[in-house]
């Protein structure tokens, strides 16, 4: 019967270092392998890959990847929760691809903080003042359903009229000032308060967002 070595099929669910000896230590418990073997039969896959994903989540190095998953264990979110048997999940760090929070991308984490502050503040319409095709592409390809976002890009047309119904419309303004964006596009809306943003980057934008909220 096919095996292969332990380590090796628990890197392949991004259980390394520290995720991995604790996932070992669990599979042990649950007598899918014992302290003395190094290699596992590749028919029980199925059964560890669901010890693992009912007993832990894992996380990369970020800190703030950690404090999301505690966050979401304390609040018990669905997608984290607990085990079958009660017991809350335990928080490991492995490789940071496979990480839950981010996916392996700041941007993602970001985004994905974003759209959480969002949702606690009841705010789900963003309009972003600058940037480019490609970053709106990149943005709107990390937002959940609940969050739609509009772009205002440098050449489009602008004037009082059409800021008043973007504002009217969004639940939170952004200027992307450090992004190519004509300071003339952007008067219209300083009577709305908007958020500044003066870093460049997808992460930049939804921490500003963030932090606004906050």
């Amino acid at each position: 019967m096919e095996d292969q070595e332990t380590t090796a099929l628990l890197a392949e669910y991004g259980f390394t270092g520290e995720a991995a000896a604790a996932a070992l230590a669990a599979m042990i418990e649950a007598s899918l392998t014992n302290p003395r073997k190094s290699r596992i039969q590749l028919s029980k896959a199925p059964k560890i890959e669901a010890l693992l994903s009912e007993r832990f989540v894992l996380v990369c190095g970020r800190d703030k990847c950690r404090e999301a998953a505690e966050a979401a264990l304390r609040a018990g979110a669905a997608a984290w929760g607990q085990s079958q048997a009660g017991a809350p999940k335990t928080i490991v760090v492995g490789a940071r691809e496979f990480c839950s929070v981010c996916g392996g991308s700041e941007n993602a984490r970001a985004v994905r903080e974003m759209a959480e502050a969002m949702a606690r503040a009841g705010k789900s319409r963003l309009i972003i003042i600058g940037g480019t095709p490609e970053m709106k592409t990149k943005l709107t390809s990390l937002l959940p359903q609940a969050v739609e976002a509009r772009f205002v890009f440098a050449g489009d047309y602008t004037d009082t009229k059409r800021a008043d119904a973007n504002a009217n419309w969004a639940d939170i303004i952004v200027v992307w000032s450090s992004t190519p964006i004509p300071h003339k596009q952007t008067v219209p809306y300083r009577a709305y308060r908007p958020i500044t943003v003066a870093r460049r980057g997808i992460a930049a934008l939804a921490d500003g967002v963030v932090r606004s909220l906050s």
